[in-house]
């Protein structure tokens, strides 16, 4: 029997043959959950919207087709932004390796659910259509739209966290998460930490992520936080950069990494100082540069990361060697030299090394770089790792590329510059007895040596320009002047400002004798 009316045609379970159709629709419901039960009645449609807004204890299928015929319907879920659970009917049969999918907290995003049944309901067999992220052809794909969120402190991660990007900006802090059951499994989220602090990830009461109960992500990390609703794992997106210019104890080794690699400094040496005018004092040498790689394994649980200090100021004698910097017992970066002072002319301290320390100047040579060492007989730049050694009489500036350079100044009294280096630091400068100072060496990668003062002393003379020979007197002036200066009485001493062939020279001349000005 078929009844026919204006606005319907009941085919009563009937067959209708080689029909073609154009323009239809399907008959859409919104049933609502009451008390955690969800009832699905195909006989008013079969299609159901459903607004998630609590957790599903108890679905219901009725009115499937008879056995022996096909019946399909689509189920609609729009999340209000609470993790919600879902007990599917044991009916129920899911694709994709027999587990139910993970359905979208995120508010008002949608998942789309199909299922089939050919056995009267007996069996249905379901599958997720397409899910918040984006479907094509019932697979999931990650077209997810993915919300960034700034942090400078914590606020528990939460369901709504989900596919979200967590951008740490500034702040040293501890980041909570919300029990890993509740989140459930599926949530995910990015965690970056752009600013210059320490986050601290640590989930829920004992639960753990990648297998700890919590580490610390430093700067410049992001990673990938996936939970499976009992705790939480992370892939690294991009790695950590961390500059530590103090030791620091300890240094915990984060999960998800191989290896580790950077760039250990040792401490540069200090300069020497002596208190007479007409004695030569060595700069301080260089630091070494060592690379490292480390694995994992080799790093451990965490390891002590010892920033050597400069060498101690001097107080009227030799600098100190500078200090050792270390990863734990597994690599080292000695420190340079300190400079030579006494009593008579000193020398410069060498630079640091791989294996050693760079040796301190004296009065009877320039330390010797550190190991793997050259001996005072070689050449006295550094080669590979070593650090330089510090001038020699009959040497000039020494460089190094890994090592420490080699300080400035000879015993001589003669002011050699000091050397450079491409990765290891630069030598200081040295004072000649001739009351020469100047800037420290310098580094492409590592630090730049110090400069070096010369002792001063402050005159009261009179002032005149001499042009061509004709000198013109003024008031007299203060001024600063090497000590290296003899100082024989005001009338014989004028500031003066030479010409000579258009050019001025301001200098201090002493019957006709010029010495050099540090400042007026």
């Amino acid at each position: 029997m078929v009844k026919l009316s204006a606005h319907r045609l009941d085919m009563q379970d009937a067959r209708i043959d080689q029909a073609e159709l154009r323009d239809f629709s399907f008959s859409k419901n919104a049933p609502a959950i009451s008390v955690g039960v969800l009832a699905l009645d195909i006989s008013t449609g079969n299609v159901f919207e459903v607004a998630l807004n609590a957790d599903i204890t108890s679905i219901t299928i009725s009115n499937p087709s008879p056995t022996g015929k096909a019946c399909k319907f689509d189920l609609i879920f729009t999340a209000d932004g609470t993790a919600r659970t879902v007990t599917w009917p044991a009916s129920v049969q899911w694709a994709d390796g027999g587990t139910a999918p993970s359905l979208t907290s995120a508010n008002g995003r949608k998942d789309i659910l199909t299922f089939y049944s050919s056995d009267a309901g007996t069996n249905w067999y379901g599958k997720l259509f397409m899910a918040s992220a984006g479907a094509v052809g019932g697979s999931v794909v990650s077209a997810t739209t993915l919300v960034r969120s700034t942090r400078t402190g914590n606020t528990i991660l939460g369901a709504s966290d989900k596919s979200t990007l967590i951008d740490i900006t500034s702040g040293t802090f501890t980041q909570t998460f919300t029990a890993a059951a509740t989140l459930g499994s599926g949530w995910f989220c990015y965690i970056k930490n752009s600013g210059t602090g320490d986050v601290t990830l640590d989930p829920n009461a004992s639960e753990t992520i990648d297998g700890l109960t919590s580490y610390v992500m430093y700067p410049g990390e992001s990673r990938l936080v996936l939970c499976d609703g009992s705790g939480f794992t992370t892939i690294v997106q991009s790695p950590f950069s961390r500059t530590i210019l103090s030791t620091l104890n300890p240094f915990y080794t984060p999960p998800g990494y191989s290896t580790f690699s950077g760039l250990l400094w040792g401490g540069g040496g200090g300069g020497g100082k002596y208190g007479s005018a007409d004695i030569t004092v060595g700069g301080g040498g260089g630091g070494a540069c060592v690379p490292f790689f480390l694995t994992s394994t080799q790093m451990g649980v965490s390891q002590i990361i010892t920033i050597g200090s400069g060498g101690s100021a001097s107080i009227g004698g030799a600098g100190g060697v500078g200090g050792t910097s270390s990863v734990g017992s597994l690599v080292s970066a000695y420190g340079g030299g300190g400079g030579g002072a006494s009593s008579t002319n000193s020398y410069a301290g060498g630079g640091g090394g791989v294996m050693s320390a760079g040796a301190s100047g004296s009065v009877s040579g320039g330390g010797i770089g550190g190991g793997p060492s050259i001996s005072a007989s070689n050449l006295t730049n550094g080669v590979g790792l070593s650090g330089a050694n510090g001038m020699t009489t009959t040497t000039d500036t020494t460089h190094s590329e890994w090592g420490g350079a080699g300080g400035g100044t000879n015993g001589a009294g003669t002011s050699r510059g000091p050397g450079n280096s491409v990765y290891g630091g630069a030598g200081g400068a040295g004072c000649s007895s001739l009351g020469e100072g100047g800037s420290g060496g310098t580094s492409k990668f590592g630090g730049n040596g110090g400069g070096a003062q010369v002792p001063v002393q402050v005159l009261m003379v009179p002032f005149r320009e001499e042009a061509e020979g004709q000198p013109r007197r003024g008031q007299p002036l203060v001024l600063a002047v090497p000590v290296s200066v003899p100082f024989g009485g005001l009338r014989n001493y004028f500031l003066a400002s030479v010409a000579k062939n258009g050019i001025f020279k301001t200098c201090l001349l002493q019957n006709k004798k010029q010495f050099p000005l540090l400042m007026f």
